[in-house]
């Protein structure tokens, strides 16, 4: 799947189910990345052009790759979920080195931050809600 197609498809289709997007933004916004409207970061999410800005905060990009992974296990088509990564990291303005190696916290680990811990557990407390209220 190319570039031009992954554009098309977002113009059909939801890429991102519209509630998990609200769920996520909840978490997110004002931390990960500057305010913005729930209905612009679905959108965005979705990459509907024109794309909204987001300005991810200082410091945050570990926690967006975080973020950018678990919300792709909610997209079915596995090579779609590849290429939605990869343009949201463009649009983000992070690169795939840092994804590579920051797109996993794993909460069990001594090493990790209790910031980082705490993202996480809010982040998959927001993803199981939306599974048990929306699916």
């Amino acid at each position: 799947m190319n570039d031009i197609l992954l554009k098309e498809t977002a113009k059909l289709i939801d890429i991102i189910d519209t509630n998990l997007c609200s769920f996520v933004w909840r978490v997110c916004n004002y931390k990960q990345f500057e305010g913005m409207r729930g209905t612009d970061f679905g959108c965005l999410m979705n990459l509907r052009e024109p794309l909204p800005e987001i300005k991810i905060r200082k410091g945050e990009n570990g926690r967006m790759c975080y973020m950018l992974c678990e919300v792709s296990k909610h997209i079915e088509n596995p090579i779609l979920a590849e290429k939605w990564i990869k343009q949201m990291l463009v649009i983000c303005g992070i690169s795939q080195k840092t994804y590579n190696t920051h797109h996993y916290i794993d909460i069990n680990k001594s090493d990790v931050s209790k910031a980082n811990k705490r993202f996480a557990m809010d982040l998959q407390n927001a993803i199981n809600t939306f599974l048990m209220v929306c699916k």
